[in-house]
C-alpha cells in the first residue's frame, strides 16, 4: 500500500481538537469524552465545520436603450443607468428575502454578490467584466459552493465553474413556490456537459438538501482514520470482505488515515498507565462512568484498565491528526496486548462514536463507511455487529458489544445502560444497552461493499433486545425488515458486519450517492 497518505491531515491540528489541562509528557494533552454528555462535553470538530455557501444574484445591464426580440419597454427604462438601478433594487429585494431564509447548521452563509452582465453597443458577446468578480475573490478560499438566483442563471453558472472549479447550484425564481422554471435547469446541463459540477434546486428545501449532502460529502473528505494493525494493505483475519485498498478509498472519498503498529498501541498504554499526571483524570473518569451507569458490575480497578485505552488511543488520535478510529481486534488478541493490560476496544469504541468520531471494531472499513455516512447524515452514534439471518420471520439480529449513549441523537440525553465485564475474568469493559427499551422503533442497517463503491441498506422496526447479561460479544438486537433471505443473498456482495442508525435514512443515502461516487441497493 502506498504510504505517503500516512502523512496528510485532514483538519488543521489546531482545529482538530482543544487542547485540555492535563499532560502526557511534554505537548501530550487529553480531549474530552461525550457531546453534550454528563460525562464530558467535546465532540469531533469534524461537525462544527461548515460548507461555505456563496449566493450570486444575477441581471443584465445594456449600454444602449432600444428594443428588440429579447427586449422591450418604455426606452426610458432601458436606458444603462434605468437598468442598472433596476438590478440594484432586486438586489436589496432580495436581500430583504434572503434574511428571513433559514439554512442548515452545516452551513456558513457568504455575504450575497450582485452580478450583473454587460451588453455592449452593438456587440454579440454578452460580458461578465472582471471587476463584477472582486467581491468573490476576497473570499473565495472559504466558497465551497455558489447559489446562482435570479437572471441569466446558466451564463453565470457556467462562468463560475469554469473560473473557480466549484459546484454551482441554480435555484428557481424564490418568490414563485411550486415552479420550477425551465432556465433553471438549463444551468446544470450546461456545466455538467463541461465535465464540472452543478445542480438545480426546486425551491429552498430543495436547496437546504443539496447543501446538508454536500455537507456530507466534504465531512468524508476531512475523515482520516487511525488504524492499528500490523498488516496493513491485507484484510483483517476472520473477515475476509474488509476493504483494505485505502488509495482507492482516498481517490472516491478523499478520505486519509494514518497507520501505528500494535507495538507502538502497547508503548501508548505504557507511557498512559505510568504518568502520574493522567491517574488523577482516569481515576476521576472511572468514578464518572460507574457513577451514570444504572447498574455496574465490574470493579473500579477494571474499569480504569479499560480507561487506560481509551486514553492511549485519544492521545495517539490528537498526535496523528485523526478523527475516525479502528484496532484490529484478531491482533490484539494473540499478541495478548489486551490480555496483559486487562481492556477490549468495546468500551473506546462507543465512546468515540458517542462523540461523533466513527470507530469500529476488527478494521472494518465496509462498516467504518456505511457507519460514516448515517453518523454525519443523523448525526447520531451508529450500532454495528455481526448478523444472523432469519427467513421464517423475516427478522435480523446483529450483536456486538459497541452500543452508544447516543444513538437517538449527539444532542439527546445519554442513553441510561449497565457496566459489564467482557470476559470470565471479569475485565473489558463493555456499556450495554437494552434494546428492549425502543420496541417498534425504526432504524436503518447498512454495508458498503468491498470496493467502496456500492452500499447495501434496508429500514425495519426493532423487535426486542438481548444478551445485556451475557460476555463476549453478545449484546444484540431483532429487527423486522421486508426480506430477510434477500439480505441474506445480497450480503454475499458486501460482508460480515451491518451497522444499525436509528431513524430512517434509505433516502437520504439514495440522495447521497447523488453527490458521491457509490450506488445504492436496497431491500
Amino acid at each position: 500500500m502506498p504510504t505517503q497518505s500516512q502523512s496528510d491531515h485532514g483538519i488543521s491540528r489546531r482545529q482538530f481538537i482543544e487542547i485540555s489541562g492535563a499532560t502526557l509528557g511534554a505537548g501530550m494533552a487529553f480531549p474530552g469524552i461525550l457531546a453534550a454528555s454528563t460525562l464530558e462535553k467535546e465532540r469531533n470538530p469534524l461537525f462544527d465545520s461548515k460548507l461555505g455557501v456563496q449566493f450570486i444574484v444575477g441581471g443584465m445591464v445594456h449600454e444602449t436603450a432600444h428594443e428588440g426580440p429579447c427586449r422591450v419597454g418604455n426606452l426610458s427604462d432601458l436606458t444603462y443607468d434605468a437598468e442598472l438601478a433596476g438590478h440594484r433594487r432586486a438586489f436589496d429585494h432580495f436581500i430583504s428575502q434572503f434574511q428571513n431564509w433559514h439554512f442548515p447548521d452545516e452551513v456558513d452563509l457568504l455575504e450575497p454578490v450582485p452580478l450583473k452582465m454587460l451588453v455592449r453597443k452593438k456587440n454579440v458577446e454578452f460580458e461578465l467584466p472582471n471587476e463584477e468578480f472582486l467581491n468573490i475573490e476576497g473570499v473565495n478560499n472559504r466558497i465551497d459552493v455558489f447559489v446562482v438566483v435570479r437572471s441569466f442563471v446558466s451564463d453565470i453558472c457556467v462562468e463560475l465553474a469554469n473560473r473557480y472549479n466549484k459546484p454551482v447550484i441554480a435555484l428557481a425564481y424564490e418568490g414563485e413556490p411550486h415552479r420550477g422554471p425551465g432556465w433553471v435547469v438549463d444551468a446544470p446541463a450546461a456545466v455538467r456537459h463541461l465535465g464540472k459540477e452543478a445542480h438545480a434546486a426546486y425551491d429552498r428545501e430543495d436547496l437546504n438538501r443539496i447543501l446538508r449532502l454536500m455537507w456530507v460529502r466534504k465531512a468524508f473528505a476531512e475523515t482520516k482514520l487511525l488504524i492499528v494493525t500490523d498488516r496493513l494493505g491485507k484484510a483483517p483475519f476472520g473477515l475476509s470482505s474488509a476493504a483494505y485498498d485505502f488509495s482507492r478509498l482516498r481517490q472516491l472519498f478523499g478520505m486519509r488515515y494514518h497507520n501505528i503498529s500494535n507495538q507502538e498501541l502497547a508503548d501508548e498504554m505504557e507511557r498512559t498507565i505510568h504518568s502520574e499526571s493522567m491517574q488523577k483524570r482516569i481515576e476521576d473518569f472511572a468514578a464518572k462512568v460507574m457513577h451514570q451507569a444504572i447498574d455496574v458490575h465490574m470493579s473500579k480497578e477494571h474499569i480504569i484498565h479499560s480507561a487506560h485505552f481509551y486514553y492511549a488511543v485519544r492521545h495517539l488520535m490528537n498526535k496523528f491528526e485523526c478523527n475516525a478510529f479502528t484496532v484490529e481486534c484478531r491482533e490484539i488478541c494473540p499478541l495478548e496486548i489486551a490480555a496483559h493490560y486487562q481492556f477490549t476496544p468495546c468500551m473506546t469504541l462507543s465512546l468515540l462514536k458517542d462523540a461523533g468520531y466513527p470507530a469500529v471494531c476488527q478494521t472494518d472499513i465496509n462498516a467504518l463507511l456505511a457507519m460514516m455516512a448515517l453518523s454525519y447524515l443523523g448525526r447520531r452514534t451508529v450500532y454495528m455487529g455481526n448478523p444472523d439471518f432469519f427467513a421464517g420471520n423475516n427478522t435480523v439480529t446483529i450483536f456486538h458489544d459497541v452500543a452508544g449513549l447516543k444513538m437517538k441523537g449527539f444532542q439527546r440525553p445519554d442513553a441510561p445502560y449497565e457496566i459489564r465485564n467482557f470476559t470470565v475474568g471479569g475485565w473489558g469493559v463493555t456499556l450495554r444497552y437494552d434494546f428492549n427499551r425502543d420496541k417498534g422503533e425504526t432504524v436503518t442497517i447498512a454495508r458498503f461493499n468491498p470496493a467502496g463503491d456500492r452500499v447495501l441498506i434496508t429500514r425495519g422496526t426493532i423487535v426486542d433486545g438481548f444478551g445485556v447479561e451475557q460476555i463476549s460479544c453478545s449484546l444484540g438486537v431483532t429487527v423486522q425488515v421486508p426480506d430477510a433471505k434477500a439480505l441474506f443473498k445480497k450480503s454475499a456482495n458486501y460482508g460480515g458486519h451491518l451497522v444499525m442508525a436509528y431513524g430512517d435514512y434509505i433516502q437520504d443515502i439514495c440522495d447521497l450517492s447523488d453527490f458521491m461516487p457509490f450506488h445504492v441497493e436496497t431491500v
